[in-house]
């Protein structure tokens, strides 16, 4: 987008590495994520950790939407908006398979995975 390349100084010459960056560090985020994620599921439950998730993801995606000029900060939304990513990724499928009857608990968790 035209704002997005006014704002950030973005030319074609860098248009590869702007964009593997960006979407390598919101992976990063996520798979940092799925690791510390556990501990926090049990030690808040996992319907605050779910919103907590949320909450991370919502701060990275201000960071990254806010007119800053720098690409750096930019980044760092990225980052932490894969953190809440990663770890809601980890959060639903566990949170969704504990909430329905013992019976349909496997069949959740697969389509989680399907889709």
């Amino acid at each position: 987008m035209k704002s997005y390349q006014n704002s950030y100084h973005y030319g074609t010459t860098s248009s590869t590495h702007v964009n593997s960056l960006s979407v390598g560090l919101q992976q990063l985020g996520a798979f940092v994520a799925c690791f510390f994620v556990w501990p926090l599921t049990n030690w808040l439950g996992r319907r605050k950790a779910l919103m907590l998730s949320s909450f991370v993801f919502c701060i990275g995606a201000m960071i990254q939407t806010i007119e800053t000029g720098s690409l750096s900060a930019f980044y760092v939304g990225r980052v932490i908006a894969g953190l809440g990513l990663g770890a809601s990724s980890v959060v639903v499928p566990m949170f969704s398979s504990e909430m329905v009857p013992k019976h349909m608990r496997g069949q959740i968790g697969s389509f989680y995975q399907l889709v």
